[in-house]
């Protein structure tokens, strides 16, 4: 009777265990990715290094842009498969590193090289990532050159494209006032001037500066000669 018992007691066991090994082996395929691990390093003025990157892992530089300040990157991979690349803003890495959907300042993926620029003012992460999280499909370490310098905004990147067109269009229509106004001018100099009338003769003279015959110096408007012989008779 014991012995009928045992058996029925295993046998029970056994088919309750069978579901939950197959229930367990399911949860661990599904479970997702470990969290990226890696290091974290404040940005000098200029970083040029070679830094090797594990698998799963990632490196990155942290540094503060202020107003009219840049970030020049480069980064290389020198040996190993493709990367990921990444600026990320400080919300954006804590996601990053607690595997979360995180949001990309600028995102370079699956590529052996990266090289920009990125102006926005404020704490940003450059990110090298090795892991198998988006993008690329690591199958090792990688060696990763990594040239990165923060300078000063040139003068000219200051001026936006639509500014450099306004004042395009604002030269373009100085020069047509320009070339108007010097035509016209032009124009009014070599047009012919109307004659302008004769002064009168001074007072008690003709034209040709003599007295009108007949009349003393001084009378105005001159009288008419008289009738007559002419030269008239004593």
């Amino acid at each position: 009777m014991n012995g009928r018992l045992h058996r029925t007691v295993r046998t029970s066991l056994r088919t309750l265990a069978l579901p939950g090994l197959v229930l367990l082996i399911a949860l661990v395929t599904a479970a997702p990715a470990a969290a990226p691990t890696g290091t974290t390093w404040p940005m000098l003025t200029t970083v040029s290094e070679t830094i090797t990157v594990a698998q799963g892992e990632y490196y990155a530089y942290m540094t503060v842009l202020s107003t009219n300040e840049r970030v020049v990157y480069d980064v290389r991979v020198t040996t190993g498969t493709n990367i990921d690349f990444y600026i990320l803003g400080q919300v954006g890495f804590g996601l990053y590193a607690g595997d979360q959907s995180f949001q990309r300042l600028v995102q370079v993926e699956n590529t052996q090289a990266a090289a920009g620029e990125y102006t926005t003012t404020g704490q940003i992460f450059l990110v090298v990532d090795n892991a198998d999280l988006s993008g690329a499909m690591p199958t090792g370490s990688v060696d990763v050159l990594v040239n990165l310098q923060r300078t000063s905004v040139p003068a000219t990147s200051l001026l936006s494209p639509v500014l450099w067109i306004g004042i395009g269009i604002l030269i373009a229509i100085i020069a047509v006032v320009v070339v108007v106004a010097v035509a016209l001018s032009r124009k009014k100099s070599g047009a012919p001037q109307p004659p302008q009338p004769a002064a009168p003769p001074p007072y008690g003279q003709t034209q040709y500066g003599q007295p009108q015959y007949g009349q003393p110096y001084g009378q105005y408007p001159p009288q008419a000669p008289p009738s007559g012989p002419y030269p008239p008779k004593p």
